[in-house]
């Protein structure tokens, strides 16, 4: 199967803190910086509480591309204190999905926790 879609993907992502003190505003806050977004349709999030998985999808709907690159989703069903485990996929504007970001790790109330992504090549 071949694949056009501009995968030239160099991503930042980072896991950030994003609640408050407040119990009740408790979240990760997932930002990540796509160099070209370009023939992208969307992003899917996927979480765990455990590193190999399973992985349960966060979103419903597609994350849309930002001409800019910037991406952002938060996530509000997270528990003080506990880890959990993220995955970001991406769909092209063919239908085509791959894994977009290694896992990464975030602990709810703990310290940002950054990962640079290595380009992506094409399937």
């Amino acid at each position: 199967m071949s694949c056009h879609w501009s995968s030239r993907l160099l991503i930042v992502a980072a896991i950030l803190l994003g609640g408050t003190v407040q119990a009740k505003d408790v979240s990760n806050t997932l930002r990540w910086t796509v160099q070209n977004p370009l023939g992208t349709y969307g992003y899917i999030v996927y979480r765990s509480d455990r590193e190999a998985g399973p992985f349960q999808r966060l979103s419903v709907r597609f994350l849309a591309p930002q001409a800019d690159g910037r991406q952002e989703y938060v996530d509000q069903a997270v528990v003080e204190g506990r880890t959990y485990y993220y995955r970001i996929d991406a769909v092209s504007d063919k239908g085509f999905k791959k894994q977009l970001s290694p896992v990464l790790q975030k602990r709810t109330g703990g310290k940002r926790a950054d990962a640079e992504l290595p380009a992506q090549k094409k399937p």
